[in-house]
């Protein structure tokens, strides 16, 4: 009889101690279904290319993240409450300041004082300086300067490679016109960050060698208040082969391991382009999304120099979410693009504003629900 109580004794005590994970499989498996981490996505006005589109899809592919879709009203209106992330992507760092407004630049900073992490890329690094000119003022770094570049050379410091969970070594990154950056005199407020890698090459437009780009600081992570920040001037969402430095990146801001699965294209699936030379807030970004989704549909997402990479090669249908062909400045290369795509047989679709710009021959769609059907429908 005493044996019996001490053993009901022994279950309460573990019962008490252990609630709902009663055994060592059941704790396990407590561990494994925790929450998804809640990652909103910047894709409000300034936001752009195709990086952008790739943190949206990254973001929703990934089994450990919940994505939300916010642009600078959102954010003012208080979008970042009781999320664990947010994402900058690249695009145009000042348009993504004016965007925030005075209100939601102040939400913005506080969301990450009070402990929110911060990943940002290319404009996402921008907008983070230590300059008076529409910045967060958040690293105590200054822009020097920039270039243009597809892709470039970067070396991964012992801080970097320890914080990230990567090897110290030299990688090979997608870079595009990122931040050329030098460490303030003046230190900022609750801010402490060390260089996780630095450029390693020297490139110029001009066909000079830059020489304050070689060894200049290009990743950087750090704290600002309880919040972390990981931000780089260059592109590593772009391409699976970086993707291990966007997984670190995860990983020092919240601690969670995530892996983001393997990207292959769906058997007998559409392959569908999608212009990314502005993103124009969430709509947009949800359609791209609409199209990845769907599948029977592989979303490629392209900008003004699909033709040069020779993507226009292999997909079937283009989408443009917005009427960039009547821009003075950038619309001439794509209308050649369109054109060109049209010409091979392709297979053009336009939605929002775009429909008013349309060349002859292509197909104006309504909604993202509708952009789907009708390519369903070809």
């Amino acid at each position: 009889m005493k044996f019996i109580l001490k053993l009901t004794v022994i279950a309460a005590v573990f019962t008490v101690i252990l609630p709902g994970c009663t055994t060592a499989p059941e704790a396990k498996k407590c561990v494994k279904d925790a929450s998804p981490l809640k990652v909103s996505v910047y894709v409000g006005n300034g936001a752009k290319g195709i990086g952008c589109v790739e943190w949206c899809r990254l973001v929703n592919e990934c089994p450990q993240m919940r994505l939300k879709l916010v642009d600078g009203n959102a954010v003012a209106a208080g979008a970042l409450e009781g999320e664990d992330v947010v994402v900058m992507p690249g695009g145009n760092s000042k348009d993504e300041f004016t965007s925030l407004t005075e209100e939601g630049v102040e939400k913005f900073k506080k969301f990450i004082l009070n402990g929110g992490g911060f990943v940002g890329t290319c404009a996402g690094c921008s907008i983070l300086l230590n300059e008076e000119d529409r910045r967060l003022k958040i690293v105590p770094y200054k822009r020097l300067g920039s270039t243009k570049l597809l892709n470039g050379n970067f070396k991964i410091t012992k801080a970097g490679a320890e914080a990230l969970g990567i090897a110290e070594e030299p990688r090979r990154i997608r870079y595009s016109g990122g931040p050329i950056i030098k460490k303030t005199e003046n230190e900022v407020a609750n801010a402490k960050f060390e260089v996780f890698g630095t450029y390693d090459f020297e490139a110029s437009t001009t066909g000079r060698a830059n020489t304050e780009m070689f060894g200049a600081p290009a990743i950087l992570g750090g704290t600002y208040g309880k919040g972390k920040v990981f931000t780089t001037v260059a592109h590593p969402e772009y391409f699976e082969e970086t993707l291990d430095i966007v997984e670190g990146a995860f990983k020092f801001v919240t601690g969670r391991e995530v892996k983001f699965p393997p990207r292959m294209k769906k058997k007998d699936a559409v392959s569908v382009g999608f212009l990314t030379s502005y993103i124009c807030g969430i709509e947009t970004a949800e359609t791209a999304l609409a199209i990845d989704n769907a599948e029977d549909m592989y979303l490629v997402p392209v900008d003004v120099m699909a033709d040069w990479r020779r993507q226009l090669d292999h997909i079937n249908v283009l989408v443009l979410p917005n009427d960039i062909i009547a821009d003075p400045k950038r619309g001439k290369n794509v209308k050649k693009l369109v054109e060109k795509f049209m010409s091979r047989g392709g297979t053009v679709i336009g939605f929002g504003s775009a429909v008013k710009v349309l060349p002859e021959g292509a197909i104006p769609s309504g909604s993202r629900e509708e952009i789907v059907k009708t390519i369903r429908a070809l």
